[in-house]
C-alpha cells in the first residue's frame, strides 16, 4: 500500500521516522527535508528499498528506511519517500527499468499522485449530478428520531419534516440526509419495522414536494431498498457496509451511490490515518470486486465514531491524505462532541465551532459537508472557497 502522508508539526515528523526504526543520525539528516510531499510504502523488500533510497538521493530527495535495511538484518521495511512532485515524476521514469518489483511501484506512485491531484469526476444521484469542481456540497441533516443528540429530531411528524426540509433547502442544502435511528453514543437500536415507519412516509412526502436529491442514513438493507424505491438517491451507511451483508445487493440492484464511513476503533501504534487508509483500501476493493464501481463511492472518515477527541483533530488536520483514493470525501463534524469538549458548549451552541472545522475540512480536501446549520455552513465555506480561488 502506498499513501500520501501529510505532516505539519516537527513532533509528528520525528515520530514517524522513529516508527520506521530509522537510525537517530539519519533522523537528524532527514528532519530538515520533511516539509515536501511524503509518500509512505509498507513492507518493501530490502533490495527494492535500498534502490529507492539511492534513486531519491540522486534526485535531491531522500527515503527513510528501517535501520536494518543497510546491513540486511531485516527482510523488509516501511519506506517513507521524501521529495517534491518533481522528484516523484523523475523517480517514476527511473523505476520503469528497475528490478525487484520497482517498475510496479513506479506505476502505483503515478496512479496515486494522479488521484491525489485530480478532483473526483461528477457523480450521478438518480437524475441529479454532483459536480465537485463547483464548490462545496452541503448535506442537510433531517433527523426523523425522538432522541437525536442535537435535539432537532422531528419524529414521525410529516408536516414538521416538510417544514424542516423547506428551511434546509432555502438555506442552501444540496442534499437532504434522512435518518430514523440515532447513532449517538449509547443510543438504543431500533428494529427495521420501527425505522421504516419513521423514514419511508417522510421520504415519500419530501420526494413529492421538493426537487432535491435525498440520502437515506441507514445500515439496514431492507430500509435502504424501500427508501430507494420511495424516492431516495443515495445510501449513507455508518457501518461502512459491514452491518448488513445484503446491503451490497441493494446497491447493485439500484445502481445507487453509497457513503462508506469509517467507524472502527482508530487507536494504536499505527495511528488513526494509517487505520483509516487501510480500512478504505479494503472497503473499496471489496465493493469493486462485488460490482460497485468506484465512481459510486463516497468516503467518510467518521468523525466521532470509534475515535476520541484527539483522533478527531488528527483526522481533520491530515484529511488531505484521503485524497489518495480519488473519491469524494464527506465530512460530518456538525455539533459533534469534540467541539463541545474544546469549547465547553452544548450541541445547539456549537455552530461557530462547527464552522471552523468545516473551513479546515475544505482546505484539506473535503467535498461534501453533512450539517445541521446550513446557512452558517454555506457562508463559512463560501469565504473559504473564495480564499482558495484567489490568484
Amino acid at each position: 500500500m502506498i499513501r500520501v502522508v501529510s505532516l505539519t508539526h516537527e513532533n509528528e515528523m520525528h515520530r514517524i521516522l522513529q516508527d520506521l526504526h530509522v537510525d537517530e543520525t539519519g533522523i537528524k539528516i532527514m528532519m530538515p527535508k520533511m516539509n515536501p510531499l511524503l509518500l509512505q510504502l509498507d513492507a518493501v523488500t530490502i533490495p527494492a528499498a535500498n534502490i529507492l533510497k539511492q534513486e531519491m538521493l540522486s534526485l535531491g530527495g531522500d527515503a527513510a528506511l528501517h535501520r536494518g535495511a543497510c546491513d540486511f538484518s531485516v527482510k523488509e521495511t516501511g519506506c517513507l519517500l521524501i521529495g517534491s512532485l518533481h522528484h516523484y515524476q523523475r523517480l517514476i521514469k527511473k523505476l520503469s527499468a528497475q528490478p525487484f518489483g520497482l517498475k510496479k511501484i513506479g506505476k502505483e506512485i503515478k496512479a496515486l499522485l494522479d488521484r491525489y491531484q485530480t478532483r473526483p469526476e461528477p457523480m450521478k444521484l438518480g437524475p441529479y449530478l454532483l459536480n465537485f469542481s463547483k464548490g462545496s456540497i452541503l448535506m442537510g441533516i433531517l433527523n426523523v428520531t425522538p432522541d437525536s443528540f442535537s435535539g432537532d429530531g422531528v419524529g414521525k411528524n410529516i408536516e414538521l419534516a416538510l417544514k424542516k426540509a423547506e428551511k434546509l433547502i432555502a438555506e442552501g442544502a444540496d442534499i437532504l440526509d434522512i435518518g430514523g435511528e440515532s447513532t449517538r453514543p449509547g443510543a438504543s437500536s431500533i428494529n427495521a419495522r420501527e425505522e421504516k415507519e419513521r423514514v419511508i412516509p417522510i421520504i415519500k412526502a419530501i420526494a413529492k414536494r421538493f426537487d432535491k436529491p435525498i440520502s437515506i442514513d441507514t445500515s439496514k438493507s431492507s430500509i435502504a431498498e424501500e427508501a430507494l424505491s420511495s424516492g431516495a438517491h443515495l445510501v449513507n451507511d455508518v457501518t461502512g457496509l459491514l452491518g448488513d451483508e445484503r446491503m451490497i445487493m441493494v446497491l447493485k440492484k439500484w445502481k445507487s451511490p453509497v457513503v462508506v464511513m469509517h467507524h472502527e476503533p482508530a487507536s494504536g501504534r499505527a495511528g488513526v490515518m494509517a487505520n483509516l487508509c487501510s480500512f478504505f483500501e479494503e472497503r473499496m476493493e471489496f465493493l469493486e470486486t462485488n460490482g460497485i464501481p468506484s465512481k459510486n463511492i463516497i468516503l467518510d472518515p467518521g468523525i466521532g465514531f470509534g475515535k476520541n477527541s484527539e483522533d478527531n483533530l488528527v483526522v481533520l488536520k491530515r484529511l488531505a491524505e484521503l485524497k489518495s483514493f480519488g473519491r469524494p470525501i464527506l465530512l460530518g463534524t456538525s455539533r459533534k462532541s469534540f467541539i463541545g469538549k474544546i469549547l465547553n458548549l452544548e450541541p445547539k451552541d456549537r455552530i461557530v465551532g462547527t464552522a471552523a472545522s468545516l473551513v479546515v475540512g475544505r482546505m484539506n480536501g473535503a467535498h461534501i459537508f453533512r450539517v445541521h446549520d446550513v446557512r452558517e455552513a454555506r457562508e463559512a465555506l463560501a469565504i473559504t472557497e473564495a480564499i482558495q480561488e484567489a490568484e
